[in-house]
């Protein structure tokens, strides 16, 4: 069964296609003859109009022109015919009269006829009507929306007026001023039944109970949400909701209504106050939101110019009262700021900002609205009821746009609310992970230190305690380099140098690095390859070569018994290379796998197992690896054995191919240590500059146990001196100095002509560092705590 109210709101429908039809199919005349009104009958051609540019004519006179042009129709004063529905055109300074005739008859009379303007009624400013039946008694009626509130209002919501029940012709003549608007409006004027009428008030009932309850439910979700979240975007978007809501209420007459507002002046003003505040709240809004996108200088000198602007005309206007161009500076005002935020919003979304595309799509929303509105009242589209509601329908959508827009909003702030808590909770973790870290082996090298300067230590044990203090501080020393390489990486600041190089050699030294570890613990360690593989990678190498080190001294650690091997495959089809370390360790329980890739992470298992770390290398080397075009997986049964593999990318080298086997000889590995066959040369001298005694100590003894003669200085100055005068091989510098720098100090010796090879010493390990050395004249670098072999290679190179 259908229910009343789909039957109401269906008959409606009906009724407004009645009314479009009845319109087209009307034949023009002078007289409107009704016997039935079973469907409204439009009287828009049957109306003859006369304008009154100066608003003087009263009722008595334009009775007499119309009469007068009626009789003569070469009159100086003809009537206008009109023909496209439309009594106020773009000349809104204008009044107009207009007459029409109807005669009743048959049933129409006992229909209740009544006479109807079908539109909101904040859209007629002024409406006087004189209705005469057939007896010549004549009713006055002196209403419209500059007028107090009438009675009228609340009985129907639209402009309807009892016509005589009588039948008989009906003369109505009347006027319409709207000049305070200063928009040319459409003037639909039908006649319909009473019973027509009441479902035409229950169209718009229906209609207008939908939008505030919508708007209802949307204001309280959201303050909902302001009272429990404490955002300031929800308030702002709570005031943009009542704002927009008011003006809403204002175009349909609804304000008036609800307030009993007597006051035509007040009510003007009031309606077109709030429409700035509206602009100037989604203004506020906007801007709030879309704070990520960094408002250039001269984007936000406009967002202030026009939000004091809007604050001079909400002054203006309350001071004022009912001023001239009210309407037009008001909506002047809102034009000016939703071209403004469009703009805005168009360079946000091609800034990729999350909440602009929905910022756009509901800035689209009322304009798509309130366009439709004006094609309907300026009469370019013929009216249609559910027309009149587009501007409702365009903020209803906006409305519910914008509330996703603040919803993601809001996840996107909880989001990173959780990301900070997480970034301090790891900030917390790393640093008692790092001291925890840090004290263990520093522990180990205070301690035996003071052992070994025991006096009553023997040699053997002496020697036994400096290489537990040399594990260890090459342990802490590892510790400051995978801290450092994380961070890095994670700020996106660690360049990766691509070169190409043969695979054979690289794979050598880190068979020759691994089976060492291996040998410790009595272990087996292979590499097996599965050809065809490239000749050539082309790759960081020293990065690849960090994350296979790691990989593989894991799979050491965590092995007692058997054997750790690598299987090296390629697939051409990827382009890429597989690294795969296979051990027959203690393997790993499947819900602790995916803990093995988090910072500082290691599993319950490996705690068990009594080994220590500091749980950055897995993270640091699957980074490392995504970086070189591939990633880390694993498998691994619990008391099996594990498998690490490492993909990366082969890269495209210069005539590089495939081999289906290396040869026999091992291939020299670039960059693996010091020919100790190398013959020293006690002629040379090397020059160490350095501030730090112990420092130059330490290089001093180091330099010269491989042949070479030493001579010091303090500073940057010195150095310069010295320089001049012995003319050194060799100049080991530090950075930091008293007096002057190291940086000066060569760029003076570079200034004086020498091309004595310099090696900058440093703490300080960036590349911007790293490059100033160079720029400023270093041939190279060396890092503190700097490591023998690397040292050594320096200063055996120039004894050659």
């Amino acid at each position: 069964m259908v229910s009343a109210t789909r039957l109401r709101f269906t008959t409606a429908f009906v009724l407004a296609l009645c009314y479009l039809l009845g319109d087209i199919a009307l034949a023009r005349g002078e007289v409107l003859t009704l016997a039935d009104l079973s469907r409204p009958a439009s009287l828009s051609r049957q109306l003859l109009v006369i304008d009154d540019p100066a608003r003087t004519l009263r009722y008595e006179n334009a009775l007499a022109l119309f009469s007068a042009n009626q009789a003569d129709p070469n009159s100086a004063n003809p009537p206008l015919r009109n023909d496209n529905d439309i009594l106020f055109r773009a000349d809104t300074s204008r009044r107009y009269w207009f007459k029409t005739e109807v005669q009743l008859s048959g049933t129409a009379a006992t229909q209740q006829p009544m006479l109807v303007f079908p539109i909101f009624e904040s859209q007629i400013y002024e409406l006087n009507l004189w209705i005469t039946d057939r007896q010549g008694n004549t009713r006055t009626i002196e209403t419209g929306y500059l007028r107090p509130y009438s009675p009228q209002h609340s009985q129907h919501g639209y402009y309807a007026f009892d016509l005589p029940a009588t039948p008989g012709p009906i003369t109505i003549i009347g006027y319409a001023d709207h000049h305070h608007l200063g928009l040319p409006v459409s003037l639909p004027v039908s006649i319909m039944s009473g019973a027509q009428v009441d479902l035409l008030q229950q169209h718009k009932f229906g209609v207008m109970t939908a939008f505030y309850s919508v708007m209802a439910m949307i204001l309280l979700y959201n303050l909902f949400l302001w009272a429990s979240i404490r955002q300031s975007l929800y308030g702002r978007y709570v005031v943009f909701l009542i704002l927009g809501t008011g003006v809403n209420s204002m175009l349909d007459g609804s304000f008036q209504r609800w307030f009993f507002i007597d006051s035509v002046s007040a009510d003007l003003v009031a309606g077109q106050t709030l429409l700035v505040l509206m602009g100037m709240a989604y203004l506020a809004f906007v801007k709030r939101a879309l704070d990520e996108f960094r408002f250039s200088h001269t984007a936000l000198l406009l967002y202030r110019v026009i939000t004091g602007v809007g604050a001079l005309l909400c002054v203006y206007f309350l001071v004022g009262g009912l001023t001239p161009y009210l309407s037009a500076l008001s909506n002047a005002y809102v034009l000016v700021g939703m071209v403004y935020l469009l703009v805005v919003i168009i360079h946000a979304l091609r800034r990729r900002i999350p909440l602009a595309g929905y910022f756009l799509l509901s800035e689209l929303m009322p304009i798509l609205g309130g366009l439709i509105f004006l094609l309907l009242v300026h009469g370019v589209i013929p009216l249609q009821q559910w027309l009149l509601w587009s501007t409702h329908a365009g903020f209803v959508v906006e409305s519910l746009l914008l509330s996703l827009a603040v919803a993601a909003q809001t996840k996107l702030a909880y989001q990173e609310r959780e990301r900070e808590q997480l970034q301090n909770r790891a900030k917390t973790q790393f640093f008692a992970t790092m001291s925890h870290e840090f004290r263990t082996p520093l522990t180990a090298v205070l301690g035996y230190t003071e052992l070994a300067l025991a006096a009553d230590t023997s040699p053997e044990k002496r020697i036994e305690y400096l290489r537990t203090i040399a594990t260890s501080a090459d342990y802490m020393l590892h510790l400051i380099n995978d801290t450092l390489d994380m961070s890095k990486i994670e700020a996106q600041k660690m360049d990766f140098e691509k070169t190409a190089f043969a695979l054979q050699g690289f794979c050598e030294e880190i068979h020759d690095y691994a089976s060492i570890l291996a040998s410790k613990k009595h272990l087996r360690f292979n590499i097996d390859y599965v050809f065809p593989l490239p000749a050539q990678l082309v790759s960081d190498r020293t990065r690849l070569k960090q994350v296979l080190i790691n990989l593989c001294s894991n799979a050491i650690k965590f092995t007692d018994t058997g054997s750790v091997h690598i299987r090296i495959s390629a697939d051409r089809a990827t382009n890429q290379i597989h690294f795969a370390v296979i051990d027959t360790g203690i393997g790993i329980k499947p819900e602790h796998i995916t803990k093995l890739f988090g910072v500082f992470e290691q599993t319950h298992d490996a705690a068990m197992h009594n080994v220590t770390g500091s749980g950055l290398g897995l993270y640091l080397s699957r980074l490392i690896a995504q970086n070189l075009g591939g990633d880390i997986a694993v498998a691994s049964a619990f008391g099996q054995g594990s498998t690490f593999t490492a993909n990366v990318a082969i890269g495209q080298a210069e005539q590089n191919h495939w081999v289906t086997a290396f040869s026999s000889v091992p291939a020299t590995a670039s960059g693996s240590g010091v020919n100790g066959e190398l013959a020293p040369s006690p002629d040379l001298l090397v020059l160490i500059v350095d501030d730090n005694s112990v420092n130059v100590k330490l290089l001093s003894a180091m330099v010269t146990r491989w042949g070479a003669r030493v001579i010091t200085a303090a500073d940057g100055l010195a150095a310069i001196a010295c320089a001049i005068q012995h003319r050194p091989g060799l100049l080991l510098m530090d950075i930091d100095m008293p007096t002057m720098d190291g940086l000066t100090a060569i760029r003076h010796i570079r200034n004086l002509g020498f091309t004595i090879p310099a090696y900058a010493i440093t703490g300080s390990v960036t590349d911007d560092m790293i490059q100033h050395c160079h720029i400023h004249g270093f041939d190279g670098h060396l890092a503190k705590p700097f490591q023998r072999h690397l040292l050594e290679a320096i200063v055996r190179r120039q004894m050659v």
